[in-house]
């Protein structure tokens, strides 16, 4: 893994949040076959909304729609990404919704405005 890229968009403000190799070889390892990881779900979630309720745009209330772990590729270093879906705007088509993502050490990787 080079580094990755997770693309937000809460109406009007986009955001990206950029993983970079060397963030995620300073994480703690997690075997998936070892039990729990070394951050917990819920402690995931609750660093991710925390994070989300600072980004202008967010709406009213945070709707968790998703936490999923991203394995990097090689089986020992993974991510939490927790998406939140706005409910509540009155729009067509895709709601908008923010990608945040959570480090095995507790690091919130900062949404920051696309380089343009």
């Amino acid at each position: 893994m080079a580094e990755e890229a997770y693309y937000s968009s809460l109406w009007p403000y986009e955001y990206v949040s950029v993983v970079t190799r060397e963030q995620v070889l300073a994480a703690p390892v997690w075997r998936a076959d070892r039990g729990h990881p070394p951050l917990a779900a819920r402690t995931a979630e609750r660093l991710a909304t925390s994070m989300f309720r600072k980004l202008p745009g967010n709406g009213l209330a945070p709707d968790r729609s998703e936490i999923r772990l991203v394995d990097t590729g090689n089986g020992l270093h993974w991510f939490y990404v927790v998406r939140f879906t706005d409910l509540h705007s009155p729009v067509t088509g895709l709601p908008f919704s923010a990608d945040i993502v959570v480090l095995m050490d507790g690091t919130v990787i900062e949404p920051k405005p696309p380089k343009k």
